[in-house]
């Protein structure tokens, strides 16, 4: 119930917050209230093991959803409800913030969905008792500062979310998916991000802490990944594993029944950036024959003409599969001539035109940080929430970076 050490002292974050306003910027911070560590005082009072008791009054000793992270909080204790309620006012009042976004919204819950085991399409539905819950927290913020901003991680129902936003907060809006599918060159398909009912219920967002960067994979030497087939044999946990083989990748030798269907894909990580298929669905390869793929969250699996024992060939300049009797090699592709640009630009244009399919649309979005320059160091670097590297000056000076960030700053302009 602390602000973070990193954001400073308590003066520090003021003065902070005072240059922000100055500036003409509100500032929004993230709040926690779902969940407590065993470290919280009402934890430590009633406390088992290593758990909180089963007398707590304050906490669930099991969770009452999947998701949690340390100890589950009851919002239904008046307690909880006051708790929470004192804090929000005194950000308020102390420090002048503008607003909050909470953290697992939907996890303000009493109804028992089973804990880390849970009925995950049962605890997004609708919950009276923890839509309750939320317009009290929503109903004590503006009761303090009518003009503040209440932004819910909530990934709910949209029954339950229309009446959230219906009464003045906004939802998050999860389009990470879509976007990275396209900046990796496959299709994307926008339309989760905007809803007309009510307008500007959504805060839409390419990527997040919880998400992986559009940019983190597609603009490095794609040619040094490690390439696998999956999904032979039904196995979709198993890549075989493809060798560097002069134009191509390949994997030989392998047996297939009549009905087998495959990707090709990264080995060992399901990622729509490197998520080889089909364009259609049900396609059949014939063998002998490249076919041109398609990736991303769109690509389809590709099926085997007929049972038997092939050697699967890629060719990631052409992004070519070819399906060959076993022994049989293809001829070396033609890749086209003239000056190609490399990945990194071909990325940063990408990124460009999402930024143009996002911020169009009406309603607030959320750009994370550094995403208007393309950043692709992972979310996992140096642990999820651990340090990552500064490297804005470094990156301006890149001309398909700087050119991105102007895509960024004129998009805004034209939004304004």
């Amino acid at each position: 119930f602390a602000l973070d050490k990193y954001y400073g002292t308590r003066e520090q974050y003021k003065e902070f917050i005072d240059e922000c306003h100055a500036r003409g910027l509100a500032v929004i911070v993230d709040v926690v209230y779902n969940h407590a560590t065993g470290s919280h005082p009402w934890a430590k009072m009633w406390w088992s093991g290593n758990a909180t008791a089963e007398n707590n009054p304050f906490f669930n000793v099991t969770p009452t959803h999947p998701y949690n992270v340390y100890h589950d909080m009851n919002h239904e204790n008046p307690m909880v409800k006051e708790h929470v309620k004192r804090s929000l006012g005194y950000l308020l009042t102390e420090y002048d913030v503008d607003g909050f976004r909470f953290d697992l919204t939907k996890g303000f819950t009493q109804t028992d969905s089973g804990g880390d085991n849970g009925d995950v399409a049962k605890w997004g539905r609708y919950d009276q008792s923890r839509v309750d819950i939320l317009k009290g927290y929503a109903d004590h913020i503006w009761s303090v500062n009518e003009d503040a901003v209440v932004i819910f991680e909530h990934l709910s129902d949209w029954d339950e979310e229309k009446v959230l936003a219906e009464h003045g907060m906004q939802l998050w809006r999860n389009v990470n998916h879509e976007y990275r599918s396209a900046v990796a060159g496959g299709t994307g398909n926008f339309s989760n991000m905007y809803s007309t009912d009510p307008f500007g219920g959504y805060v839409g967002y390419m990527e997040s802490h919880d998400e992986e960067r559009l940019c983190y994979g597609v603009g490095g030497d794609a040619s040094s990944i490690t390439w696998g087939v999956i999904g032979l044999g039904d196995d979709w946990n198993n890549d075989k594993k493809m060798s560097k083989d002069g134009a191509f990748f390949s994997v030989k030798n392998v047996t297939v029944a009549a009905d087998d269907r495959f990707k090709i894909r990264k080995a060992g990580e399901w990622n729509d950036s490197f998520n080889y298929g089909a364009k259609t669905d049900n396609f059949k390869l014939t063998a002998g024959q490249g076919y041109k793929m398609t990736n991303g969250s769109g690509s389809k699996d590709m099926y085997v003409p007929a049972a038997g024992t092939y050697d699967i060939y890629f060719s990631l300049e052409t992004e070519t599969v070819w399906l060959m009797e076993a022994g049989k090699r293809p001829a070396d592709p033609a890749v086209g001539g003239g000056e190609k640009e490399d990945a990194r630009t071909v990325a940063m244009r990408r990124a460009g035109a999402s930024a143009a399919f996002f911020l169009t649309v009406p309603g607030p979005k959320m750009i994370w940080q550094f995403g208007e320059i393309g950043y692709d160091y992972s979310i996992e670097y140096n642990d999820r929430t651990g340090e990552k590297p500064v490297v804005t000056d470094a990156y301006m000076a890149e001309p398909a970076r700087k050119a991105l960030y102007d895509t960024y700053s004129d998009l805004l302009k034209f939004r304004r």
